[in-house]
């Protein structure tokens, strides 16, 4: 089985697992509890929290932990909004931020918040322009994504955040595929609420982190304790945090060390393929990406029987977000990029750390190989 789907989980480093054992183990105290036992998970929470905002070079946020990307995300549009720190009501949210984003605006819209959809160009990079158009003073919070989890785009934030910041509002940034893929500074990032995730980074499911420049404010989601600064109640994951902290070191050592090696591997995989096929498209191209991450799009051919074709040959890819893949609409980043996906397939393929050249070697044949059995041997 060769493994290529690491935008939408990867494996735990066996380094994690490590950190994480002795908080399943010896050390399983509740960290709020008065008893001796209690303090170092205690300790291990506050050492990650440090651990990780030095890594992000986020010293000038603080980091609230929550149990993923989607909870983060919801916690920094409902958060702002409801807490009304900018007496204001309006959020932007580009056309290819992730569903967690995507559909909560939707639901925000519904319960009568005024919610603008921001476009983006045919690279899927935000129109600065149409961004300008939209900012006025009544919207407080733009959520734009630091990298686009299906085509690997980066978004320009420092730009963004130019033009936000002008007008007066807050900006949001879903970075969950960031670390470890490109080199990321939080504090010139430009954001002031940047959502982040354990497992998108070797590290374990159902960890995640919402990082707030001071000194902007948010409205809990859950309630019930004064855990996370009285901002998400609930007794701490101290396992999940300890490996979370552990993965994004992790990240920005052995992550950053291999991206040349990765952008090579991916940038042979795309060459190939359309050197030896016709009607193959890369998402994105012309934009800055992830060097991890390609999105294909291929004409003649359809999503579900390419992915079925490429598991059966044990290939594993995707035809975009996870959290959508069982879905069979059309992807709507590549809908909002300007793609006709009507009679084509989309295939998403993001490699990790720890991909080999003979690894991608073979997949790019079993692909090649699988298109064209699909389109009746034709080229």
């Amino acid at each position: 089985m060769i493994y290529l789907d690491n935008n939408a989980t990867t494996p735990v480093d066996p380094q994690v697992l490590s950190a994480m054992m002795p908080f399943w183990q010896d050390q399983f105290a509740n960290p709020s509890s008065p008893y001796q036992s209690a303090h170092a998970p205690a300790l291990a929470v506050d050492d990650a929290r440090r651990s990780i905002r030095r890594d992000l070079h986020a010293e000038s946020f603080r980091l609230i932990f929550t149990s993923g990307g989607s909870e983060s995300n919801a916690l920094a549009l409902r958060g702002v909004l409801s807490h009304g720190q900018q007496r204001r009501r309006g959020v932007i949210v580009s056309t290819t931020e992730h569903a967690s984003v995507r559909q909560l605006a939707q639901e925000l819209s519904q319960e009568g918040w005024p919610v603008h959809w921001l476009r983006v160009l045919p690279s899927g990079v935000p129109d600065l322009d149409h961004l300008a158009e939209l900012l006025d003073e009544e919207i407080a919070l733009v959520s734009v994504m630091a990298a686009n989890n299906e085509t690997g785009v980066l978004g320009p934030l420092d730009a963004v955040a130019n033009l936000v910041h002008e007008a007066g509002a807050l900006l949001h940034s879903d970075a969950a595929q960031i670390p470890g893929r490109i080199p990321f500074d939080a504090g010139g990032s430009g954001a002031d609420l940047i959502s982040i995730c354990g497992h998108k980074l070797h590290g374990p499911k159902g960890i995640g982190g919402l990082l707030l420049r001071q000194p902007v404010k948010v409205k809990p989601l859950i309630f019930g304790g004064d855990q996370e600064e009285g901002l998400r109640a609930g007794t701490e994951n101290v396992a999940g945090i300890a490996g979370f902290a552990m993965a994004m070191t992790l990240a920005v050592t052995d992550g950053l060390a291999a991206l040349p090696q990765v952008r090579w591997l991916r940038d042979r995989l795309e060459e190939t393929v359309v050197e030896r096929l016709a009607g193959v498209h890369i998402a994105g191209k012309d934009a800055p990406r992830l060097p991890n991450t390609t999105m294909l799009v291929i004409d003649g051919v359809q999503s579900e029987s390419l992915l079925a074709r490429l598991d059966q040959a044990g290939i594993q890819a995707s035809a975009g977000s996870a959290c959508n893949a069982g879905a069979v609409e059309p992807s709507p980043v590549l809908l909002a990029m300007g793609y006709d996906v009507s009679a084509r397939a989309s295939l998403r393929i993001s490699l990790s750390r720890t991909s080999t050249e003979t690894e991608v070697e073979m997949a790019t044949s079993a692909l090649i190989d699988a298109i064209r059995f699909l389109r009746g041997n034709r080229q």
